[in-house]
């Protein structure tokens, strides 16, 4: 008995340990979207180029390139060689943050005159209930 009850809370003491060391965060993936080189290993303008479609088409003088769009891989070499093995990753950028109000950020004096006012008024009030 004594025995089943040690191999429980070994289980269960590892199951929250596991729990707890895979609930920390890690890193999310920076989304990245492939683009052509700017230039070919042949030291080639880019020429021409479509995005939009797949595979990505990348045009460097007379001939062209295929990259994958998702790995960003070439996928079919149409310039004798020269074509880059991999496109340009450019990461998405982040919206720009929101604009700060200008105040600056303490706590107002509290004006207590009002707070003075109050307090006399309810003790004038005591004073009369008790009469």
């Amino acid at each position: 008995m004594r025995s089943l009850l040690t191999f429980f809370t070994i289980l269960i003491s590892s199951l929250l340990m596991s729990a707890l060391t895979s609930a920390s965060p890690s890193p999310s993936a920076v989304p990245c979207v492939y683009k052509c080189p700017t230039k070919d290993t042949a030291n080639h303008n880019l020429g021409g180029h479509v995005e939009t479609n797949f595979p990505i088409y990348c045009q460097y003088g007379e001939g062209y390139c295929l990259y994958d769009k998702t790995t960003g891989l070439m996928t079919s070499d149409h310039e004798s060689g020269h074509c880059p093995s991999k496109a340009i990753c450019a990461t998405v950028s982040r919206r720009a943050p929101l604009p700060q109000s200008p105040r600056q950020k303490f706590a107002r004096q509290v004006d207590t005159s009002e707070l003075k006012v109050r307090d006399q008024l309810g003790s004038a009030k005591r004073g009369k209930r008790s009469v």
